[in-house]
């Protein structure tokens, strides 16, 4: 158990560290500048920033966020309170992909990325698929 607590809390600090310095990027603010329960939007975070954000921390964290992210949990406070308490395993998700060509990072040839929160949405197709 003591592991365990330890390895979250220790998730939780670099996750708390990587979204300062993510949204002192995307907010053109020194880090020590934002108040981790500030709400972001009181900074200027507009839905442009918050999808970004939602990619960065797929791309760069593997992990998958609902696009409302910033609007469910509006202080880097929440922010990492929701994504933090889940061990490894359970951000990993069940492995199975809902995308009619499985996952995109097998198709890229990249280890699935872990998903925190909700299911994966159904793949509805777009003007960009293949008919």
């Amino acid at each position: 158990m003591t592991t365990r607590i330890s390895g979250q809390t220790a998730y939780a600090t670099e996750l708390r560290g990587w979204l300062t310095a993510r949204l002192a990027i995307y907010l053109a603010r020194p880090e020590s500048s934002i108040d981790h329960d500030t709400p972001l939007a009181h900074y200027g975070m507009d839905s442009v920033w918050a999808l970004s954000l939602c990619g960065d921390l797929e791309e760069e964290k593997d992990l998958i966020v609902d696009p409302t992210l910033v609007w469910d949990h509006p202080t880097v406070t929440d922010i990492v309170a929701h994504l933090a308490p889940r061990p490894p395993a359970a951000r990993a998700g069940d492995g199975q992909s809902r995308h009619p060509r499985g996952p995109a990072s097998a198709r890229a040839g990249k280890p699935a990325p872990r998903r925190a929160g909700g299911p994966v949405p159904e793949h509805r197709g777009g003007p960009h698929d293949a008919r």
